[in-house]
């Protein structure tokens, strides 16, 4: 159900008004399914229908089975509108206070916010592994790996979309180790410290980057590979100072307010107190771990946006007193804030909805 939801949430933007072509199983990019009315095509925009709400999603948003049955459907590689959908028009932001909400980070969804995209890489992966399931590495606090055993290497992703712009890239990183690269990338040079990776047009059946670590600290001195960023190089002197990536910023630069609801993984938090916050300096904050207030914080000021923050479910009244102080501390005072608690308390989908039912049904 969760990730029914999370995937959904990609694309509940705009609303189809077309009658649906076909009711199936669709298959997601990423694995996850949904059962689901196609309603349209619109050039590579599909409009699918779930429990009676319309979603838009790119169409590589899909698998290549359900990519081939969706053209086939519309009618065939290139589709118009149909003729009972007519064509919305485009929102004027400049006008009007008009909000967003921030989807949550994911290695298949072309959604960096910042320069450094291995902050938008999934978790580490055994080698051999089938699923994108975490593996039980020994980690450091930040989520790297400390060590490895004999024969044993470990994957991410990262840029695992079609869209993902080809070109060369570096990885840097402190510490001892060696990488490979793989999908759409290869490395070109490297030394220690920084390998330049060439990332070639993304739009084959295997898209984006694969990095594999295949050693970490081989001389067992403790000087694990840690700090790793992966980025343009045009990047390299800014994203200390300036960490946000400009084509996030253009995105959303005529929205007011922002609400991160999903950046915080409200749904699903089981933050109680503030040291359970993730580090600002975490590799990576993809697959059900918070983006920290700090880097919410810091967008805020940054773009000058009004904020709308979610107070955990299980935050204890601590946590709330520290949230408290840290946004009077850190945030802008000429901005807005809304904060809320959790977020629908009534849905029986999410942990929070879960966790409400049962103190309601707890007796007296």
């Amino acid at each position: 159900m969760k990730n029914t939801l999370r995937s959904l949430t990609l694309a509940g933007l705009l609303l189809a008004l077309a009658a649906p072509l076909e009711a199936r199983t669709f298959t997601y990019f990423n694995g996850h399914k949904a059962e689901a009315e196609l309603v349209s095509l619109v050039g590579n925009q599909v409009t699918i229908r779930v429990a009676g709400r319309p979603f838009v999603l790119p169409i590589t948003m899909f698998s290549p089975d359900d990519q081939k049955f969706i053209r086939e459907s519309a009618g065939g590689a290139t589709p118009t509108t149909p003729a009972t959908a007519p064509t919305p028009a485009t929102p004027t932001l400049r006008d009007g206070r008009i909000g967003m909400n921030f989807i949550d980070l994911a290695y298949y969804a072309a959604n960096d916010p910042w320069k450094n995209l291995f902050k938008s890489a999934c978790p580490w992966m055994r080698e051999g592994q089938r699923d994108d399931k975490p593996a039980d590495f020994d980690l450091d606090a930040n989520g790297y790996i400390k060590r490895l055993r004999d024969g044993e290497a470990a994957f991410t992703f990262v840029g695992m979309t079609p869209t993902f712009p080809a070109g060369d890239y570096v990885l840097l990183y402190d510490g001892e180790g060696s990488f490979k690269f793989g999908n759409s990338a290869i490395a070109v040079s490297a030394k220690r410290g920084r390998i330049v990776v060439r990332v070639k047009n993304s739009s084959s059946s295997r898209p984006g980057v694969r990095i594999t670590l295949t050693t970490t600290d081989p001389k067992g001195t403790g000087d694990y590979v840690r700090n790793i960023r992966f980025m343009e190089p045009r990047f390299e002197s800014s994203y200390l100072k300036d960490p946000w990536h400009p084509r996030f910023i253009e995105l959303w630069k005529n929205y007011s307010i922002v609400r991160f609801v999903c950046w915080q993984e409200i749904n699903y938090s089981t933050v109680r107190e503030w040291s359970d916050n993730a580090p600002r300096d975490a590799m990576s904050y993809c697959r059900d771990k918070a983006i920290p207030p700090e880097w919410i914080v810091e967008y805020l000021n940054y773009t000058g946006k009004d904020g709308w923050i979610c107070i955990p479910h299980l935050a204890s009244d601590d946590y709330a007193r520290t949230l408290g102080r840290f946004l009077r501390e850190k945030l802008r005072p000429d901005l807005k804030l809304v904060i809320e608690y959790s977020n629908e308390f009534w849905h029986p989908g999410f942990a929070v909805g879960k966790w409400a039912q049962a103190r309601v049904a707890r007796p007296a």
